[in-house]
């Protein structure tokens, strides 16, 4: 596996628009400890669900879901109707 350490967001762009990368690689950040490092979502991290169950996180996850897509909803409705497409 190859490291790169990534200087800035104009470097991450120019490394990223090269040949070797536009053949489907995956790039995943790093982290300093990656043997003891565990993958875990950051929703996973709230510490105000550790130690609730699982169905506590899931119906947390609902809501939120359900806040984005009433908000996304508006959004993507008053960009419609800037460009001329009506109301949805």
């Amino acid at each position: 596996m190859k490291n790169i350490e990534i200087k800035s967001f104009d470097h991450l762009l120019k490394i990223l628009r090269k040949e070797e990368y536009q053949c489907g690689h995956v790039i995943f950040r790093g982290v300093t400890d990656r043997k003891n490092h565990k993958l875990i979502p950051s929703v996973g991290r709230l510490k105000e669900f550790q130690h609730e169950p699982l169905s506590e996180l899931v119906r947390h996850e609902r809501e939120l879901l359900n806040l984005y897509r009433h908000k996304a909803y508006g959004e993507l409705r008053k960009h419609l109707i800037m460009i001329g497409f009506g109301l949805l």
